[in-house]
């Protein structure tokens, strides 16, 4: 497929939230099969959809495009740390998340290394003591508390690591808002295909097919 077949198929993925790869995609000569492409990616059995792979299709495409990693490197298993440079992380998280959820939507951040975690408040506290002693011990709170604010904000940097459960690729299919539970069967994914067709190609629906060549009967370069 030329041009007009790159279009096609980048709209059939945005509609059924999938990522035909290039191997399925230069088998679909016929509308049929692409037909028969597509339900590989949203029907089982051939009628029930399987929201979390789409949503896995949509986790590695926003992946590819922020960290601009090659898809085969991207699976469920695969960690977040393996995909993320340290020194960019903070960066290249932001970037991912605004992809993936939308800009201005609510994001999770990246915390701090749990051993910092622990080590903020045990310091705090400790000052705090050491400054105002047992006898004042109001004050020497109050003084812990700022103190742990202020390291807080001076260890923001340090803000690079996963939060537990966003460990894998597979943890962040919650975030996909888009999934759609949708069942779909053979048929609804013809008609659909061939609405696409139609719209990108100005040809009559009739003219669309199972059977249809899309270069030598719809015209498709």
């Amino acid at each position: 497929m030329g041009l007009d077949g790159i279009e096609i198929l980048m709209a059939v993925e945005e509609e059924f939230q999938i990522e035909i790869g290039y191997a399925d995609a230069s088998k679909c000569k016929t509308v049929g099969q692409l037909v028969e492409v597509v339900c590989s990616h949203v029907c089982h059995d051939p009628k029930e959809p399987c929201p979390s792979q789409q949503g896995f299709y949509q986790v590695r495409r926003a992946l590819v495009e922020a960290l601009h990693v090659k898809r085969s490197t991207v699976r469920p298993d695969t960690r977040l740390d393996q995909l993320f440079a340290v020194k960019s992380r903070r960066r290249e998280w932001k970037r991912f998340m605004s992809v993936l959820v939308g800009p201005g939507e609510p994001m999770v951040g990246l915390v701090r290394p749990r051993w910092l975690s622990i080590l903020i408040p045990i310091v705090s506290l400790s000052v705090g003591l050491a400054i105002f002693k047992w006898q004042f011990l109001f004050l020497a709170l109050l003084c812990a508390f700022v103190l742990a604010i202020a390291l807080s904000y001076l260890t923001i940097p340090f803000m690079r690591c996963f939060p537990t459960k966003y460990s894998y690729v597979k943890d962040l299919l919650r975030f996909v808002k888009t999934t759609s539970p949708r069942t779909w069967n053979s048929e609804q994914v013809f008609q659909t295909i061939r609405a696409i067709i139609v719209e990108q190609m100005r040809v009559a629906p009739s003219a669309v097919t199972m059977e249809a060549d899309f270069v030598h009967d719809l015209g498709v370069s």
